[in-house]
């Protein structure tokens, strides 16, 4: 599947049917959940899926929640089986520097992380970028600290330029989530 294919929502939300998948999927499991947020606009994340253990039930790809209790969570546009072979790509530290110095805000970019215990995931989506602290993301997870790539990235592909694609491009982050708006 194409990386910008990945980041297409349908209209409306078949929450019966996502709420079925969730129930479906193991730990273990390798799935893909595609997210449209306002902070961190559409991003797809693919890899294997992680549960909490009873009485409170939580699914997670890549320690992003997608559902708890058999429900999913309100941000999750669709939730599938992903047959693609997960592997770490081979850490390629001066390509990964080249990438992350041409970062800008509204490129569609795929990153491939390994944290444990998620083990190795991709997230495909719109960089975003801060201000505060120069820093960049896709999806919940930073691509920088800074200037320098972050530690758990392994690559970094950029998919399309900013204004090269049709993803909407949200605004430049002015805060972290939960905290106080500042100016």
């Amino acid at each position: 599947m194409d990386a910008l294919d990945q980041l297409t929502i349908p209209d409306r939300r078949k929450v019966t049917e996502l709420n079925l998948v969730l129930t479906e999927l193991d730990a273990g499991n390798a799935a893909r959940a595609v997210f449209t947020t306002k902070p961190y606009g559409i991003f797809s994340v693919s890899g294997p899926v992680a549960k909490t253990t009873p009485p409170s039930t939580s699914t997670y790809i890549a320690g992003i929640e997608v559902g708890a209790n058999d429900k999913v969570v309100k941000e999750l546009a669709l939730l599938g089986w992903d047959t693609t072979e997960r592997t770490v790509p081979e850490y390629d530290a001066d390509a990964l520097a080249a990438n992350v110095a041409r970062l800008e805000h509204g490129q569609v970019v795929e990153a491939t992380f390994e944290q444990e215990p998620y083990g190795p995931f991709t997230i495909v989506g719109v960089c975003v970028t801060s201000p505060v602290g120069n820093d960049k993301l896709v999806g919940t997870w930073f691509l920088t600290t800074g200037e320098a790539p972050s530690k758990r990235l392994m690559a970094l592909t950029i998919v399309a330029e900013t204004g090269e694609h049709t993803i909407p491009v949200p605004a430049a982050a002015t805060r972290w989530a939960g905290q106080a708006e500042t100016v």
